[in-house]
């Protein structure tokens, strides 16, 4: 295991300085703005005039952001900052932008590295087989979804990914589990529908089952409460083009009427889900 992990980090850190995705280095202008000193992202954006879009992520996905921006200028050094506020093709052409691709992208590779350490983790433990876990491990740092949008890209998905993982691994513990999936969907909001997915094909009893999605979705309700009553949190976040994806795929059936694709395919799964679960026994 710890040679597959030294070839993803050989690999992984060959690939990220040498790839360049605008996404990343715009999402670290928000903690850049007042030294990092800012809590409400939002209202900040609202009542200033700044030449960067609205804030669209919930609220722990900037939390998380205030801690990957000094990591990453930390190894970027002098000039970093002035390259986060480069525009999106002068800032590939930057003399030092294989320094500051990779240093934007740090945080994410470790966090990427880990995942797949959690990945092998949880895998040996529900097989009991170790070497089952390492092909895991293996699915995970070399398949071409995690290349492009971890490595080249650099998205922030892998944060939720990470906090959910960990959900899975501490699953016995479930306070723990409830809150790792809570931050979860507070950085990205989709894996609160991961974790309805995970419990509908895992917890037999009802009562279970309801309590546990009620304290994932209230975690998931407390980190967004400071801003619910605002405005401007709604506009950018909750009614962005982002949240609304999921209700985009349609199948018109006449007199102005669709059905929405994903989340019909979302219940046809979690009730798949459900009636093998308990029919069978738990794994």
């Amino acid at each position: 295991m710890k040679k597959i992990v030294l070839l993803a980090i050989i690999t992984y850190f060959l690939i990220a300085p040498v790839s360049y995705h605008p996404d990343t280095k715009l999402t670290l202008r928000y903690p850049e703005l007042e030294n990092n000193s800012i809590w409400d992202i939002y209202g900040y954006i609202n009542s200033h005039k700044l030449n960067i879009p609205d804030f669209h992520y919930p609220p722990a996905h900037y939390w998380w952001l205030k801690i990957h921006y000094p990591i990453s200028k930390s190894f970027g050094g002098n000039g970093f900052d002035k390259w986060l506020a480069e525009g999106s093709a002068q800032a590939s052409f930057n003399p030092n932008v294989f320094r500051y691709n990779l240093a934007s992208k740090f945080p994410l590779l470790v966090l990427g590295l880990l995942s797949g350490w959690l990945i092998y983790l949880i895998v040996k433990k529900v097989t009991n087989d170790e070497n089952k876990g390492k092909l895991a491990a293996i699915c995970w740092y070399f398949n071409p979804i995690t290349l492009y949008s971890l490595v080249i890209m650099g998205q922030n998905d892998i944060v939720a990914i990470f906090l959910f993982l960990l959900g899975i691994l501490f699953y016995e513990k479930w306070w723990l589990t409830a809150l790792f999936w809570g931050l979860a969907s507070g950085v990205k909001s989709y894996p609160i529908i991961w974790a309805i997915m995970f419990l509908l094909a895992y917890e037999k009893n009802v009562v279970k089952l309801i309590r546990k999605v009620t304290s994932v979705v209230l975690i998931y309700g407390l980190i967004l409460l400071p801003w619910l009553g605002k405005s401007y949190f709604t506009k950018a976040v909750l009614n962005s083009g982002l949240s609304q994806r999921l209700f985009i795929p349609n199948i018109p059936i006449g007199f102005d009427k669709q059905i929405l694709i994903v989340p019909l395919l979302l219940v046809i799964i979690g009730l798949n889900a459900w009636k093998k679960n308990t029919k069978g026994k738990m794994s």
